[in-house]
């Protein structure tokens, strides 16, 4: 018989995402080196490391190991020029505060032009670069975790407008108009030499437009249970 749970992680799982979604990565049982894009694109990133763990609530997740684990993405318009227009990042991350945490990034050749990361002990950074490796926005905003505990985390461009949001509150926006290097970026989420991610992390998601609160505390209030999060 299945439980509440059971349903909730299958129509994550099975689910239409939202209008807008460029990739949505669930976390498939059985992925193995690949994590399936549920979205109509097939954007399915291959998976570097990182071991699937299977939650209490029977979601799969991907476990970090804060060395060079990480997801890379298909190096499609649709996600390597996300950060030109309006986007929402959307992840949950079970923290592991002994590292730095590099979410997602972008890089162009061997020039970083895109990134959102968690500095140890810090808080988040958020920086894009232009063609001549000019830093266009750096946007900083103080936030520490508490070890190992689940968070919803957003990062959301609307218009001139730069926000994060944790478990469906606003850190505070910034307004900057710059935007990174239009060049074709290959994407990650996780860690690449220089790089780090460490913990449990899932339901990664790219959207091509920026999230309301609504639609924010929506996601969250949904998903939060399948993380422990009551």
């Amino acid at each position: 018989m299945q439980t509440s749970l059971d349903n909730s992680v299958d129509r994550l799982l099975f689910g239409p995402p939202g209008l807008g979604t460029v990739l949505y990565l669930p976390g498939l049982p059985g992925g193995g080196a690949s994590s399936h894009d549920r979205s109509p694109y097939g954007n399915t990133g291959t998976v570097v490391g990182a071991a699937w763990r299977r939650l209490p609530s029977g979601l799969w997740c991907l476990d970090f190991d804060g060395a060079d684990d990480r997801i890379t993405l298909p190096n499609v318009a649709a996600i390597s020029q996300i950060a030109q227009g309006d986007f929402t990042i959307k992840l949950w991350w079970i923290a592991d505060t002994s590292e730095s945490a590099d979410f997602f990034y972008q890089y162009n050749a061997a020039n970083l032009r895109f990134s959102i990361r968690w500095g140890k002990a810090e808080g988040f950074y958020y920086n894009c670069w232009d063609a001549a490796g000019l830093n266009n926005v750096s946007i900083y905003k103080a936030w520490l975790p508490t070890n190992g505990i689940p968070y919803h985390l957003v990062f959301r461009r609307s218009g001139n407008s730069h926000d994060i949001l944790v478990n469906g509150t606003s850190l505070g926006a910034t307004t900057d108009a710059d935007k990174p290097d239009a060049g074709v970026n290959t994407s990650y989420f996780g860690s690449l030499v220089s790089t780090t991610l460490k913990g449990k992390a899932g339901l990664f998601a790219i959207m091509s437009s920026a999230w309301t609160d609504a639609e924010v505390a929506n996601s969250y209030a949904q998903e939060r249970h399948l993380f422990g999060v009551w």
